[in-house]
C-alpha cells in the first residue's frame, strides 16, 4: 500500500485513558464494536452512535495492563470524553485525556522488527483493524520513536501526500468527511472496516444498525469515484440524468469518496456513469470493502 520503510505520525488525534473495574463492562454496552477482542497487542476499530443509530464518533481501543486506550481526534476527543462521561452513572469507571503517547502508521511487513525493539514493553502496537494485512498501528512517545526510526531507516509521508494516499484508496477518514448524526454505519460500510461485532448482543444504537442489515434497506453508500474533467468546486452534487443522487465528500481532482444512492450490484454489473458539472464520475466499490 505503501513503502516498506514509510511511515506517518496522525499530528490530529489525541487519547483518551479508561480505567476502573467496570471499564470493559461500560464501554462494552455502548461502542460498536467487542471489547473482549482486545488482547495483548490486539486493537479494535469501533465507533459510538446516539441512540438513533446515527454516527458521532470512531476511534480505535487497545489495552494494556488494567488501562484502554482510546485513540480519536483531536477536534473530537473532548466531546467524546464528556458523552462517555454522561453514560457513566455508578460505573467504576475513570476517563482521562492522556499526552503521553503518539500515534504512527506503518507497514505491517515491519512488525517483526517492532516486536525485536519493544524489549521493555514501552510502546504498543497492533494490526489496523481497518486493513489487517496491509497496515500496523504504533502508540509510544516521540523519544521511543526516534529510536525506532532510526534503527528501521523509516522516512516519514507528509500530510498532503498521506491525504492524496487515503483519496486514492478511499479510506475513508470521516472524522473529516462528514458531519455528526447525519449516517448510518452501513451507509459507511463500517462493518467492512470491522467496525462492526454483529454477536456482541446490545449497544448504543444497535437495533436500528441491526435492522438496516438484516432488513437489507440500505439505501446509499459511501463510494470510491474516479473523477474526469474539472468539478465546480463551489458544488459538491453528483447527478443522474438531472437528478441528484449524491455528494462529493473529498476529492483530489483524480479521485475521490462520495455518498451515492446507489447499489453495488449497478455499479458492478455496469460502467454507470454520472456528473457533476462538467465532470464526469466514475463509482468505484472500494477492494476493502468487497
Amino acid at each position: 500500500m505503501f513503502n516498506t520503510n514509510h511511515y506517518y505520525q496522525y499530528k490530529n488525534s489525541k487519547f483518551l485513558i479508561i480505567e476502573g473495574a467496570d471499564r470493559k463492562k461500560f464501554l462494552q454496552g455502548l461502542i460498536s464494536n467487542d471489547i473482549y477482542k482486545l488482547g495483548p497487542q490486539v486493537g479494535i476499530y469501533s465507533a459510538l452512535l446516539t441512540p438513533k443509530g446515527k454516527f458521532l464518533f470512531d476511534f480505535f481501543l487497545v489495552e494494556q495492563c488494567n488501562s484502554i486506550f482510546l485513540e480519536c481526534a483531536s477536534d473530537k476527543i473532548e466531546s467524546l470524553r464528556l458523552k462517555l462521561k454522561i453514560y457513566k452513572l455508578r460505573s467504576s469507571v475513570d476517563i482521562e485525556t492522556f499526552n503521553e503517547k503518539q500515534s504512527f502508521i506503518l507497514s505491517k511487513t515491519l512488525k517483526p522488527e517492532i516486536e525485536k525493539l519493544n524489549l521493555n514493553n514501552r510502546f504498543f502496537y497492533f494490526d489496523d483493524p481497518r486493513l489487517p494485512k496491509n497496515f500496523l498501528k504504533l502508540y509510544c512517545s516521540e523519544k521511543d520513536f526516534k529510536e525506532i526510526s532510526k534503527n528501521l531507516n523509516l522516512k516519514l509521508i507528509e500530510s498532503k501526500e498521506f491525504a492524496n494516499f487515503e483519496i486514492n484508496n478511499f479510506l475513508p477518514n470521516f472524522s473529516d468527511l462528514i458531519e455528526e448524526d447525519n449516517f448510518f454505519l452501513l451507509e459507511l460500510r463500517f462493518d467492512k472496516l470491522n467496525g462492526i461485532c454483529w454477536k456482541k448482543g446490545c449497544f448504543m444504537g444497535q437495533e436500528l444498525t441491526a435492522r438496516t442489515k438484516y432488513r437489507a434497506n440500505v439505501k446509499k453508500r459511501i463510494y470510491g469515484i474516479k473523477i474526469e474533467g474539472k468539478l465546480d468546486k463551489s458544488k459538491n452534487e453528483i447527478f443522474l440524468d438531472q437528478k441528484i443522487i449524491g455528494h462529493l465528500l473529498i476529492n483530489n481532482g483524480y479521485f475521490g469518496i462520495a455518498m451515492i444512492k446507489i447499489t453495488d450490484e449497478e455499479v458492478l454489473s455496469s460502467k454507470m456513469q454520472l456528473n457533476s458539472g462538467n465532470a464526469k464520475i466514475f463509482p468505484i466499490v472500494p477492494k476493502w470493502a468487497t
